[in-house]
């Protein structure tokens, strides 16, 4: 440059007069080449062609463009100079250049996800998918969804016991019923009925030692002993045994004696029946002996009578021949 042409063109410069600039991607920020604009020593990292000016195409980074992203780099697109992915990881890894696996137990986007609900904690690292199902309490692929109401247990295989006061759903990981067990009912599940001689709530009431079987397990209801009544307690006096409350088969004896009664009645008034048919026979025999007597008397009288006739008239005729 200069009048001359004897100076050297500045740093930075270079070409006819110096009129072209460096691209200033040489290796080590060396200048170029005052005359070409050339890197004599190469491009730094993420440029190429003679003069340095060209970055690397998308997938490429490093010195020379040499190196390839990562090839779980979002839609494969890394910065070119240090390979950093610009869009982040696939599902599954980590790390600047996303070349880092999600460790144990976590999963999902730049691994910010975990597998807490998962058996082991283990998981697929990309999707997510619990590789031996999940623990108690949680299903779906991921096992993020709690068990429906009424469900508990590993993969939700296990229904509520019915016996969950007020019918209450239990704790979807134990099972447990979180308000109580109904009367009658007892332990965590409540699916043990109360022990011979308790009843009620939490099995926490004793039977009336005037029951003479176990009570009921619920209501504590019972068959009171000989001269008791009004059951549950059986305290009463009473000159029959009862029961406030009849079971099933309270009602089959009830059944059986009314048709007990019923044959008992049938038979006494086919017993009368009879006699009473008897008794008329007897009578009518009776009357048909005493009009045949009476008959048998009238034609002896008739005969008698007429003796008595002949008799007179002989008599009679015997006075007349003596005089």
């Amino acid at each position: 440059m200069g009048v001359f042409c004897n100076e050297s063109c500045v740093s930075g410069t270079f070409g006819m007069d110096c009129k072209n600039n460096c691209s200033g991607n040489c290796l080590n920020d060396l200048i170029c080449n005052r005359t070409t604009g050339k890197c004599d020593k190469g491009c730094k990292h993420g440029y190429k062609g003679e003069l340095c000016n060209k970055a690397c195409r998308i997938g490429f980074y490093g010195l020379n463009c040499s190196k390839k992203c990562s090839p779980f780099c979002n839609r494969n697109n890394c910065q070119n100079i240090n390979g950093f992915c610009l869009s982040g990881c696939i599902s599954g890894y980590k790390g600047p250049r996303c070349e880092q696996e999600c460790s144990d137990g976590w999963y999902g986007h730049n691994c910010s996800m975990r597998c807490d609900n998962c058996v082991n904690q283990t998981c697929n690292r990309g999707t997510g998918s619990c590789q031996y199902g999940c623990q108690p309490g949680w299903r779906g692929s991921t096992c993020s969804q709690v068990c429906t109401v009424g469900k508990y247990g590993p993969d939700c295989m296990f229904s509520c016991s019915q016996n969950c006061i007020n019918k209450e759903s239990c704790d979807h990981v134990t099972g447990i019923c979180e308000m109580g067990c109904s009367d009658g009912y007892k332990g965590e599940l409540c699916d043990l009925i109360c022990g011979n001689g308790y009843f009620g709530a939490n099995c926490s009431k004793v039977c009336s030692e005037n029951c003479s079987d176990i009570c009921h397990h619920i209501d504590g209801t019972c068959y009171c002993k000989t001269g008791m009544m009004d059951s549950p307690e059986c305290k009463q006096v009473s000159s029959w045994t009862t029961a406030k409350k009849c079971d099933d088969h309270c009602f089959y004896a009830i059944g059986i004696s009314m048709l007990v009664i019923l044959n008992v009645l049938t038979c006494t008034l086919w017993i009368r029946e009879r006699r009473r048919q008897k008794v008329k026979r007897q009578s009518s025999s009776n009357y048909i002996t005493t009009e045949a007597e009476m008959k048998e008397k009238t034609s002896e009288s008739h005969e008698y009578q007429e003796v008595n006739s002949v008799s007179r008239d002989f008599s009679y005729q015997n006075l007349s021949f003596d005089t």
